[in-house]
């Protein structure tokens, strides 16, 4: 039988790995949970709103029709860029914990699955 060299036990390392990235994983899971959902019609009721500031600041009749269109279509990606900025990152922050996890979990099976072949040997 190996002497103990004062190390941690094997999987040690593997299990913190896991425990890390399930926590990241829960914390950010949590938070993509609570990220609101947006309708259609809020997204248009800001889009709206935003052309109405955007309009605002021009003279009265200044910017024809036409151009209202664009500029509405312009605000629409614009809010559902931010939209999908605000789902992203939680989301990312999940899956990377969970990879975390997974590959925390793996090495703790591999480690120990190790340290029991090599105490077999002796």
């Amino acid at each position: 039988m190996k002497r103990s060299t004062g190390g941690p036990p094997p999987g040690a390392v593997g299990g913190l790995i896991a425990a890390i990235g399930l926590g990241i994983a829960a914390w950010y899971g949590y938070e993509w949970y609570r990220v609101p959902r947006w309708t259609e019609a809020e997204i248009v009721g800001s889009v709206e709103l935003n052309l109405a500031l955007d309009l605002s600041r021009q003279p009265p009749g200044s910017v024809p029709p036409e151009t209202q269109d664009r500029m509405r279509a312009q605000i629409r990606r614009e809010v559902e860029a931010r939209i999908e900025r605000e789902v992203e990152t939680p989301r990312a922050w999940t899956f990377s914990g969970l990879l975390m996890g997974v590959l925390g979990l793996a090495q703790l099976a591999l480690r120990t699955a190790l340290a029991r072949s090599s105490s077999r040997r002796d």
